[in-house]
C-alpha cells in the first residue's frame, strides 16, 4: 500500500524509491507486489511504522499510526472497531482468515489504497476529497486550494500547516462517526445508510 502511494505521487521507479526511502536494493518492488506471488515480501511487523514514516516524509504528508485490522468483525456490526493492535513482532494472527486481515490507520483514517480503489460516489472519486493531505501536491501547485485561502503566506512550508489540518479533519470525522453510531444503535439510522458507511 505504501510503495504504491509513493510511486503514484512521485513517479519514481522502484530503484529510485529504494534510494529515496533508504531501503535495501530491490525492497520497494518486493513490497509492492500484489497479490502475493513468488518474490513478494512484506516489511517485518516492527518495520511497518518506519516505512509509513519514510513514505510520509517523502510525500510531505503527516504520518499516521499503522494498525492491524480484522475486517470480519464488520460483517456483524459495521460500526465495530476492527483494530487488533499496532503491528509488532510476535503478533499472533493465526486464528484469523488471511483475507480478513489488513493494515489500516488509527482512527479509521483511510489509507491511500482504500481511497484509490473506492468507487466514485455521485461522480466524485473519494481520493479527490483527500488530495489536500499530500504536501507534495501543494508544492507542485496542482491542487485547487492555496495557502492564501487558509490565511497563510505562499512561502509557508506544508510541514507547518498540514499536521494541524489533518488532525482537525480527523476530529471532525470521528464526531460524525460517533453520531452515526448513536443513531444506528438507537434504531434511528436507516439500514441502507448504516451499511454504506
Amino acid at each position: 500500500m505504501l510503495i504504491e502511494e509513493a510511486r503514484d505521487f512521485t513517479g519514481l521507479t522502484f530503484e529510485q524509491l529504494d534510494e529515496a526511502l533508504e531501503l535495501k536494493e530491490g525492497e520497494a518492488i518486493r513490497y509492492s507486489r500484489y497479490p502475493i506471488e513468488r518474490g513478494t515480501r512484506a516489511p517485518n511487523a516492527d518495520d511497518i511504522q518506519d516505512l509509513e514514516d519514510r513514505v510520509a516524509r517523502l510525500l510531505k504528508r503527516p504520518a499516521h499510526t499503522v494498525v492491524v485490522e480484522n475486517n470480519a468483525v464488520l460483517n456483524a456490526d459495521p460500526y465495530a472497531d476492527p483494530v487488533i493492535g499496532e503491528p509488532r513482532s510476535g503478533m499472533n494472527l493465526r486464528d484469523l482468515d488471511a483475507t480478513d486481515v489488513q493494515l489500516g490507520y488509527e482512527g479509521d483514517w483511510p489509507t491511500y489504497r482504500r481511497l484509490k480503489y473506492s468507487p466514485p460516489t455521485r461522480g466524485v472519486r473519494v481520493l479527490d476529497l483527500y488530495l489536500w493531505q499530500w504536501g507534495i501536491l501543494w508544492d507542485k501547485g496542482v491542487l485547487p486550494w492555496s495557502r492564501e485561502a487558509l490565511g497563510l503566506p505562499q512561502s509557508t512550508p506544508v510541514e507547518e500547516f498540514l499536521p494541524a489540518l489533518v488532525q482537525e479533519v480527523k476530529r471532525q470525522r470521528q464526531e460524525v462517526f460517533a453520531d452515526l453510531q448513536h443513531l444506528q444503535h438507537a434504531g434511528i439510522l436507516p439500514e441502507s445508510l448504516s451499511n454504506s458507511w
